[in-house]
């Protein structure tokens, strides 16, 4: 699938959300959102995730459910083990 995202934020070490829709807005929308937020001890809290809108939604739940989740669940993954090879400061 192929489209062209709008850049809702860019905040550097913050958060990156972008909104990518399927034929006309409101059809079928995706919000997608990567937020960092600092924890104590030097960590970082990864927050990832995609909101969907739009009329067709109720009618795909179960094909996102199917064939996006597993999709996030292989990126949180290769995300954790990249972050964790990278040197603490």
């Amino acid at each position: 699938m192929t489209f062209r995202p709008r850049v809702l934020t860019a905040q550097p070490g913050r958060e990156l959300r972008w909104l990518g829709q399927v034929g006309v807005p409101r059809l079928f929308d995706g919000e997608h959102y990567f937020q960092l937020t600092a924890l104590p001890g030097g960590q970082t809290r990864l927050q990832h995730g995609e909101h969907f809108r739009g009329v067709l939604v109720p009618f795909v739940r179960g094909w996102l459910r199917r064939n996006i989740e597993p999709d996030y669940a292989q990126v949180n993954a290769a995300l954790g083990a990249r972050a964790e090879r990278l040197p603490r400061p």
